[in-house]
């Protein structure tokens, strides 16, 4: 186990070993050091459900205000992505945000303390716990962004070829533990003391590793590679590509990349299909969520998107292009964020009329989250539908002077949620 990268990439290109866990998204930034090996992905370890952590000020409270801020991080790293997600869902990107580069996690914190950055995000598998050190607020991990970060196994091509069958029982054999690990808690307490007695780390310190992510069984593996037609869930190969796109925009990953299907050997997952059987190798459920609508309708958001739907005057039915544009700008970042609640508001220009204005911008969210039910199978629970009518205007058009501004104000707002 390596904690500095660079050392890990040197000793996989001086064949010290030959096989590496890493995220797909941080695959674009890699081939110019490792594409004379002609890495091939073999299967998803887990999801990150927590271990990726994104610390700010005490001033800032939600990841909106971070908007010209700087943020310590490494960078064309799974820590990169996950900050990509999160600024996507408060209606930012990375243009709007000063990365800082670190190589360590200390280089972080103490970046932070100095105040040469107002935010931080890290690999911990304790945030609470680390931003009550730091004196800081814990804006989001990836327990809310639950399928932001998919980790992978990668092989070397050569040794792929020389070991295939070893690389396709130790896949049998992994899926057949995680199927013991995630059903049976003995066997979890069980994996990790063996985990603990051969690492450094203590049985509590491996129990918090273990809780903060998901353990990707055989089904799970399927829909991550896209083997399962009716899987609606992030992919990997979304995720390659859009990260990919990200990395090359900013010099981080070569702009000529392979193809995602000339990294895949899933011989593994397709040799293990007719014996990884039964209710303990099945992908994870999607998250039902209570009705609690009351206690939702004014929590504070961890983070917020705005987007201006088009509708007719006065209606609240969808267009065609409507639809469209919700698929594109918001349909992804539902997935992403599969395990929060969400929270749809709708806003209206002013008619004059306060009460149909409220009663059109209800019926526009309702719309809106109708949309997302039918197209999606989304569960119903998950949405709380609220229309502010104009009482919301965008800050700057509180009296609405030109058609501009009556855009603007005719909005949705789309509000994540946490527990």
């Amino acid at each position: 186990m390596y904690d500095n990268f660079d050392a890990a990439m040197d000793s996989w290109a001086k064949n010290e070993f030959n096989v590496m866990i890493h995220s797909v998204d941080e695959m674009p930034s890699f081939f110019e050091r490792w594409e004379d090996d002609e890495p091939q992905i073999f299967m998803q370890l887990d999801w990150s459900r927590g271990d990726l952590a994104l610390i700010s000020k005490k001033n800032i409270k939600s990841v909106n205000e971070l908007d010209n801020k700087r943020v310590a991080l490494r960078r064309s790293s799974a820590c990169e992505t996950f900050m990509h997600r999160t600024l996507e869902a408060s209606g930012l990107s990375s243009r709007d945000v000063l990365f800082s580069g670190v190589i360590r996690k200390e280089d972080a914190f103490e970046s932070f303390n100095t105040g040469k950055v107002q935010a931080f995000v890290v690999a911990s598998n304790e945030p609470k716990a680390l931003a009550r050190q730091m004196n800081a607020n814990l804006l989001q991990t990836t327990k809310e962004a639950s399928h932001a970060v998919g980790r992978t196994f990668v092989v070397k091509k050569e040794f792929l070829e020389e070991k295939k069958a070893i690389i396709d029982n130790f896949y049998k054999a992994l899926m057949t533990a995680v199927s013991e690990i995630n059903s049976d808690r003995n066997a979890y307490e069980s994996a990790a003391a063996i985990y603990a007695k051969n690492s450094k780390y203590t049985e509590i310190q491996v129990y918090d590793m273990m809780e903060a992510v998901r353990y990707a069984t055989h089904e799970d593996n399927k829909n991550f590679f896209g083997l399962n037609s009716g899987y609606k869930g992030i992919k990997a190969e979304e995720i390659y590509k859009d990260m990919g796109k990200i990395y090359a925009s900013k010099k981080l990953a070569p702009s000529s990349r392979p193809r995602w299907k000339s990294l895949l050997y899933l011989g593994a997952i397709n040799g293990a299909d007719s014996s990884l059987k039964g209710a303990n190798h099945q992908a994870e459920k999607r998250k039902l969520f209570d009705g609690a609508e009351e206690a939702m309708m004014n929590k504070e958001a961890f983070a917020s998107k705005s987007l201006i739907i088009n509708f007719a005057l006065g209606e609240s039915k969808l267009s065609l292009s409507a639809k469209s544009f919700i698929d594109v700008k918001i349909k992804d970042l539902l997935q992403t964020y599969a395990h929060s609640r969400v929270r749809i508001e709708g806003n209206v220009a002013s008619t004059g009329n306060k009460e149909a204005d409220q009663s059109l911008s209800e019926a526009r969210a309702k719309a809106v989250v109708s949309y997302l039910i039918e197209k999606y199978n989304y569960d119903a629970a998950r949405f709380i539908i609220k229309g502010n009518g104009s009482s919301n205007p965008v800050k700057g058009c509180e009296t609405m002077p030109n058609d501009a501004c009556r855009a603007k104000n005719r909005r949705m707002e789309f509000m994540f949620l946490g527990e």
